[in-house]
Formats: C-alpha cells, sequence, structure tokens
C-alpha cells in the first residue's frame, strides 16, 4: 500500500435530532464496555451522543470493511480512544476519529493513514479574540487576525477546528514521535455545514468523502454508495497547516 494511491477515508456525519426513536435499537449493539460507560453518563445529551457515536463508527467501519455490523466489536479504554475489532481471518489497516457538537455527530475512517476529526458549532456569542490568545499560538494568531472583519468567526473556527483534528490525529503515537509531527506539514480540510464547522487533518493529501446519514440508514450500513448520498472532497483545499 503506497500513500500516493490508497490513501482514502470518508468522513460520516449523523444529526443526533433524527435518531431518538432508534436509540433502544441501537443500545442493543453496545459492547459490555460500552454500556457500563453509556450508564455512567449523567447528561442525557452525553449519554446521545455517546452512543450515536458508538453506532455511527460501526457504521462506518462496516463501510470501510466490508463487514457487518455484528462483526465489528468496540472495546472502551481508560482515558484512550476505543478499540475497534472485526472478526475473520483478514486483517484491516484502518484509522478512526470521532467528535461531537451539540447535536451533530461526526466520524472520520481513513484507509493508509492516520485521520483526526472535529465538529464544533459556531457560537457567535462567544469571546473568541479572548479565546484566540488562550489557545493559539503566535503564527495562528496573526494568520487569524489578518483575515477580513466579516469573516473573523469563520476563520476562528476554522483554524480552532483545524487544530482539535491535529491532536486527535496524533493522539496514538508515541511520544518520541511527536516532536517530529510537530515539526511537519499536516494536511487540514475544514467545511461548514448547518452552522457548524468541520475539520478533518491527515499526514498526506487525500481522497475524502463525506456522507450524512440517517439512522436507519446507520442501521443498514450494507447499503450501497449510490444509495448514501456524498460529496468529495480533496486535501488540503483550505490550507495546509504546519503545526507548532
Amino acid at each position: 500500500m503506497t500513500k500516493d494511491d490508497s490513501a482514502k477515508a470518508v468522513l460520516w456525519l449523523l444529526d443526533a435530532r433524527m435518531a431518538e426513536k432508534n436509540e433502544r435499537s441501537f443500545l442493543r449493539l453496545l459492547s459490555a464496555s460500552e454500556r457500563q460507560r453509556y450508564r455512567r453518563f449523567v447528561r442525557r445529551e452525553r449519554q446521545r451522543q455517546f452512543l450515536l457515536g458508538r453506532i455511527l463508527l460501526r457504521c462506518a467501519v462496516s463501510h470501510a470493511t466490508h463487514r457487518p455490523l455484528n462483526e465489528i466489536d468496540v472495546i472502551e479504554r481508560p482515558d484512550r480512544a476505543p478499540e475497534v475489532v472485526v472478526r475473520g481471518p483478514k486483517q484491516f489497516g484502518f484509522s478512526f476519529s470521532l467528535s461531537h457538537s451539540r447535536h451533530w455527530i461526526g466520524c472520520a475512517v481513513a484507509l493508509g493513514c492516520k485521520i483526526g476529526v472535529d465538529v464544533e458549532f459556531n457560537d457567535e456569542s462567544r469571546d473568541i479574540v479572548e479565546i484566540a490568545r488562550t489557545i493559539f499560538n503566535a503564527d495562528d494568531l496573526r494568520w487569524l487576525f489578518c483575515q477580513p472583519r466579516d469573516q473573523i468567526y469563520s476563520a476562528f473556527y476554522r483554524l480552532w477546528c483545524a487544530r482539535e483534528a491535529f491532536y486527535k490525529r496524533c493522539a496514538e503515537m508515541p511520544a518520541a514521535v511527536l516532536p517530529i509531527m510537530r515539526s511537519s506539514v499536516l494536511y487540514s480540510e475544514s467545511a461548514r455545514h448547518a452552522g457548524f464547522t468541520i475539520a478533518v487533518c491527515t499526514d498526506q493529501p487525500i481522497n475524502l468523502q463525506q456522507r450524512i446519514v440517517t439512522a436507519e440508514r446507520v442501521l443498514h450500513a450494507g447499503e450501497t454508495d449510490r444509495e448514501i448520498p456524498h460529496r468529495a472532497w480533496r486535501l488540503p483545499i483550505l490550507f495546509a497547516m504546519k503545526a507548532e
């Protein structure tokens, strides 16, 4: 597998408001460790985000590996991303990333590279100048404050999501590798959807497809591609992000 011809990914998006009637069916698909964590959430919103994120993850992995949902196991790991095990003799090399903000759940699965994704609601009531000075480095701030005044909010969320996607991209990497990653160019694409910003980050250009799915479609993850509306991205489109 070479980086040039095999790296590809699919970004899946699910509106949690459209999935409430399916939650009982979804709960039956969770592993024992997932059900334990699900029950520990106090807020109903966080329960729903967790449940739908885990189901969307299964849907995305099923699509990438061509295996049914009941052959995909998700195992919780304390303070780490969950482990995904696809049953059967064939070994699949994929990476994934999950994110949620309010009622949108996002999951990206990539073949041939590591990937990070972030979803963030664009709240224009936030003091983005103060937040930016707290979380961004000097280069980020210079870039942000050079943007047209009427585009400052969208630019802020593009940058914020790109940074979050980068950190998720690096989350499972050994500590010795991180200094190298932080001095390299990471490819990032950001887009807006229904008042939210979505960013995807990889360490190489990839072909990326976005799919917005319904809860019913998640339950039938084996549907053919032509039945799932999608649009194609080619990374990078907006900017190549140099990590600090």
